[in-house]
């Protein structure tokens, strides 16, 4: 599930926190970038993949450095697991 996220991350998005439920295949993400043009191209860019889905996108603010900060949780496929396995 790493590998994925990884590789639709924006380049000025930052997550700071992750947590990830293997049973259902549930992630929930705290993020960080310089803007809302790079979050929404973030946003935009997790619901293009078709892996995931059920993308909820919360508790979006300024905080006090003017990073845009956000919660994400999401659901990925099983199919996740298959491709980016060991």
């Amino acid at each position: 599930v790493l590998k994925l996220i990884e590789e639709v991350t924006h380049p000025r998005v930052q997550f700071t926190q992750f947590s990830f439920q293997s049973k259902d295949g549930s992630v929930s993400m705290n993020g960080l970038t310089d803007g809302y043009v790079s979050f929404g191209q973030q946003v935009i860019a997790l619901e293009a993949n078709g892996s995931m889905h059920d993308l909820h996108v919360s508790n979006i603010s300024l905080n006090k450095k003017g990073q845009v900060a956000f919660n994400i949780i999401f659901k990925v496929d099983q199919s996740v697991y298959q491709k980016y396995g060991p």
